[in-house]
């Protein structure tokens, strides 16, 4: 606020801070009032002046403003930096009005004295025991921060990874800010490319498949990407302008050339290298394709790419010969190929065969009995038939002699029996009766022929007690 005496309508007020217009955030002023926003800002110091003219003469009012308080975080720097194992850390922030900085890792206060330091850096954390930290750099407002020989040791899960605090301070407070430096551990490959190249004997009408299988649980936290390059080219981004596109495909982490069924497109994969490339990006890259290619392309993004390191790149490179297969399908080939499935056919069927054939001769056979029955004289249905209703059949010890007309009931004497009397009404002697059923020389074959003696018929009328 100023206070002057002055016609209004003849004179000229002019506010500036620092030689400049008053900046836009100020709420107003007018011929004798600067009005400050309520947030004091770093800022708003700064000498202003306010020029007064009526004409004649000019009065010029200068205030010199000093705005204090702790130090200022101007530019900070990531909370999350990470790093591949072997690697050099650095990185910087800018603070102002500050007087003093220090350097705090884990919340340990670095010693001026390097040795003290490590000796007690190595108790408390032994993972960071190989690490060395080097004493912070000033350069005006900016502070500097390097690390170097940041080694997993053995049986360490997270490596040397730690937090870096950067504090400035002066009489009216102190400024901080923090640093998550995370080591990553080199890529460990499972299956590498290298290890399915072909040189020798590559015919083009099989085909060839590369694998690239990285151990991917170190990095679950970070934002990686596995793509395939043909001689450099991104095979993702062959376009159907690359012949080649034609006869390549991709399925999980691997490559496959199908077979070149031209001969003449043989050359587009002859003495060609196939690339495995991996990289590791900040885990706030997005995956939506629209802004992937964008921010992969920012450096500050990127963590690592095998491109990059002489140790594992050639690793991930397979080299291809393609040849042409001048006999790829022989003819000979397909009829062995055949018979040799005819002949296990059947062997096959002789096998089958013969084990059933072993199987039914022991297990025997089927006992059929009314053939069986009949085949001794027995007529089962007319036994059956005669017996009454719902008793018990038994049948005589002694067959009866086949064709004979006996009843099973019949109580006469058995043939041949001294009972039996069947020819007594013919004077007949059962002696002379033959195997045959003919008495002896009377009804025998010619080869039994001799002297006749052949007994007189029988009349039918013929009664014996006459």
């Amino acid at each position: 606020m100023t206070k002057y005496r002055s016609n209004p309508e003849h004179t000229i007020v002019k506010w500036t801070k620092d030689g400049k217009r008053i900046p836009s955030n100020f709420p107003g002023h007018n011929d004798y009032l600067l009005k400050f926003p309520d947030f004091i800002r770093r800022e708003h110091s700064g000498t202003y002046n306010l020029l007064v003219e009526n004409g004649y003469d000019q009065v010029n009012f200068q205030f010199l403003v000093s705005v204090v308080g702790p130090p200022e975080v101007i530019r900070a720097p990531p909370p999350l930096l990470l790093v591949m194992e072997g690697e050099n850390v650095t990185f910087s922030c800018q603070l102002d009005s500050f007087i003093t900085e220090s350097l705090e890792i884990n919340g340990l206060p670095y010693q001026p004295n390097p040795t003290n330091f490590r000796t007690e850096l190595r108790d408390q954390y032994p993972y960071l025991k190989d690490a060395l930290i080097q004493p912070l750099q000033r350069n005006g407002h900016i502070l500097t921060y390097s690390a170097y020989n940041l080694m997993f040791t053995p049986g360490s899960k997270i490596g040397p990874t730690h937090t870096v605090s950067l504090v400035g301070k002066n009489e009216y407070g102190l400024a901080r800010v923090s640093t998550l430096v995370r080591v990553l551990p080199r890529i460990n490959i499972l299956n590498a490319p290298k290890d399915y190249s072909c040189t020798t004997d590559c015919l083009n009408s099989v085909s060839h498949t590369f694998d690239c299988v990285i151990d991917t649980d170190p990095y679950q936290s970070t934002y990686f990407v596995q793509t395939w390059e043909l001689n450099g080219i991104s095979v993702s981004k062959m376009t159907k302008d690359y012949q080649q596109s034609k006869f390549i495909k991709t399925e999980g982490t691997k490559l496959i050339i199908t077979p070149v069924d031209d001969p003449s497109l043989t050359v587009l994969f002859r003495k060609v290298n196939v690339t495995c490339r991996w990289r590791i990006f900040y885990p706030h890259v997005t995956s939506r394709i629209a802004d992937l290619d964008t921010r992969l392309l920012e450096p500050d993004m990127k963590v690592y790419d095998s491109h990059d390191d002489v140790k594992i790149h050639p690793l991930m490179t397979a080299a291809l010969d393609l040849q042409v297969d001048h006999d790829p399908t022989p003819a000979s080939a397909n009829i062995s190929w055949i018979t040799a499935v005819i002949i296990g056919i059947l062997v096959i069927i002789a096998i089958g065969v013969l084990t059933a054939c072993l199987v039914m001769r022991f297990r025997g056979e089927t006992y059929m009995l009314d053939r069986e029955e009949r085949a001794l004289g027995n007529d089962p249905e007319k036994e059956l038939r005669e017996k009454e209703a719902f008793q018990t059949y038994e049948r005589a010890e002694e067959p009866p002699l086949r064709g004979s007309r006996c009843s099973l009931n019949d109580d006469s004497a058995e043939i041949g029996s001294d009972g039996d009397g069947e020819l007594d009404d013919y004077n007949l002697d059962p002696g002379k009766f033959n195997e045959e059923g003919s008495f002896i020389g009377e009804y025998a074959t010619e080869r039994h022929k001799g002297p006749s003696n052949r007994l007189p018929t029988l009349d039918r009328n013929y009664n014996p007690a006459v």
